[in-house]
């Protein structure tokens, strides 16, 4: 049984009341897929893991009602769009089934510091899919922890949330619809995982001084906001806190790491001294300002899905998490980026999520929550 299987309901000869598998993944609204739910039975070492798109957020409630009356085991996320082939899906459903299931484990506020030793036990030649509220604080030290006490397997997965970055609940299990929190699904297939971002360095290094959480409040012994305008005019842009987000999706923060790419945060609002990225920012850390390129950017992503490809023996399924802000910085020309994902995974379909954030425990050391980046796993 694949990993991250979907499927649509049909009747074949001889059907005996259970379950056909054939793959289909996405489901328009919710009507048409609690329909399909209630035909169909999970195994026992089973459970659903959903992706909605932002526009479906107002069904989500019904759903969830839906799955705790069936007794299906689920968990998912609301994220700004939805990856079905070349298509991005702004409202809907993707559904895929996780097979050797072993646990979910349900965090509600990634700032409670919430004990993880009970996660001990499933430490060692596991694997896990990690959805994050993409704009809560604590990403980066919850995932520390987690790698520290499960850090033996591998883990992929991305950030729920909306496209303007605006907080609200965007995931949800079977104790209800929350934000601020994660959930972590493990079960007991390997994975090839592949990360990439393909931004390249413009300006630096520089020195985050001073920084709380995923704000920068001070770069080389200045205020964050003046700095970076400033340094934004010597590559022929203003900057403004009005024209923020815009201008800054083309100018994120590349933290320096040794040996691999640099590791991005999104810069994506400023109060006019400070700037608030999405993703944890340390004191002290080095860091350049990245600059990206069409061709840079949709060459990363074809490698990514190449290289995750080219790990498995006998491709059965794939998972994408592209991020959000490579959309919003391509524009039009995101499609290309969506086409060579689609055509390295070949005969497999690209399916996953735009994401605030991606996850990974490859390429960089430790389970990292990245920005800007493609993430692809597969079995």
């Amino acid at each position: 049984m694949d990993l991250f299987l979907c499927w649509e309901w049909s009747v074949s000869p001889g059907w005996d009341g259970c379950l056909v598998e054939v793959m289909h993944m996405f489901f328009p609204e919710v009507a048409p897929l609690t329909a399909a739910l209630r035909q169909g039975l999970l195994g026992r070492d089973e459970a659903l893991a959903i992706f909605a798109g932002e526009g479906a957020v107002g069904e989500i409630n019904a759903l969830l009602e839906t799955l705790k009356r069936e007794g299906i085991r689920f968990f998912g996320g609301v994220f700004p769009g939805l990856i079905r082939g070349n298509i991005i899906e702004k409202t809907g459903f993707i559904v895929k089934r996780v097979p050797d299931f072993r646990c979910l484990y349900i965090i509600r506020d990634l700032r409670a510091g919430k004990d993880l030793a009970s996660l001990v036990k499933f430490r060692g030649g596991r694997s896990a899919l990690i959805l994050v509220d993409g704009t809560a604080p604590g990403i980066c030290s919850f995932l520390a922890n987690l790698f520290a006490l499960c850090g033996d397997g591998n883990f992929l997965g991305g950030g729920a949330g909306f496209s303007d970055f605006k907080e609200g609940n965007c995931l949800f299990a079977e104790d209800g619809f929350f934000r601020g929190g994660a959930v972590v699904a493990f079960f007991d297939r390997p994975l090839s995982l592949a990360v990439k971002h393909g931004w390249r360095k413009c300006r630096g290094p520089f020195i985050i001084t001073k920084s709380a959480g995923n704000v920068i409040e001070e770069i080389n012994w200045e205020e964050a906001f003046p700095f970076y305008q400033r340094i934004l005019k010597y590559c022929g842009e203003e900057v403004t806190p009005e024209n923020f987000l815009a201008v800054a999706a083309k100018y994120p923060i590349g933290l320096y790491k040794k040996g691999y790419e640099d590791i991005v945060r999104d810069p994506i609002k400023t109060d006019g001294s400070r700037i608030t990225c999405v993703g944890e920012v340390p004191e002290n850390a080095l860091f350049y300002i990245l600059q990206g390129s069409r061709e840079g950017l949709v060459g990363s992503a074809q490698q990514v899905a190449q290289t995750c490809m080219k790990n498995l023996t006998k491709p059965a399924d794939c998972l994408v998490f592209d991020c959000i802000s490579r959309a919003l910085y391509l524009e039009d020309s995101f499609r290309e980026e969506i086409d060579a994902i689609c055509q390295a995974l070949a005969p497999l379909p690209a399916e996953g999520a735009l994401t605030l954030g991606e996850i990974s425990s490859v390429g960089y050391g430790g389970i990292s929550f990245l920005n800007k980046t493609v993430v692809v796993g597969g079995i």
